[in-house]
Formats: structure tokens, sequence, C-alpha cells
């Protein structure tokens, strides 16, 4: 299955490990010589009651990424770096 950058992006990132929703993606770090993806850039849901302060991104290794599906992405839970 072929899927273009743009359509990774705004998708549901989801943890396998702990069944939780971890954001959606809001960009895509690409290896600039070969042109892989080498992590996706999740933004994280902003607090129920700090609606208006944006949570950090995280970023998740494209080896982490278990299963990239139509409307989630599947992700092993490791240690994310923010």
């Amino acid at each position: 299955m072929l899927i273009k950058t743009t359509e990774l992006r705004q998708l549901d990132v989801i943890s396998v490990d702990e069944g939780r929703f971890l954001g959606r993606v809001c960009d895509v770090d690409l290896d600039p010589g070969t042109g892989e993806v080498r992590a996706l850039i999740v933004e994280r849901p902003a607090s129920r009651f700090l609606w208006f302060i944006r949570g950090d991104d995280l970023e998740i290794a494209w080896r982490d990424v278990v299963l990239v599906g139509e409307d989630v992405i599947l992700v092993k839970n490791r240690t994310w770096r923010r």
C-alpha cells in the first residue's frame, strides 16, 4: 500500500501497548538524501480544562510504527522524544 505524506497528516495515532490516543500526525520528518520517513511528529491533544494551551509534540521513530491504516496509525510504546 502506498500512501502520500499529505495523507499521513491528521491521522489519529494510537499506542498498541496502552490502547491510548496519543494525538494526530502534524508533520513528517524525512531523510533528505533518500526521501525515507524517519519519524512522525504527533500533535498531542490539549488539556480539557486548558484548551487554549497546546501540549508538547511527540516525535515517534518510523521503526515504532506497527500499522498505517486508512483512519489510524498504530505505534509501539517506547520512549518518545518530546
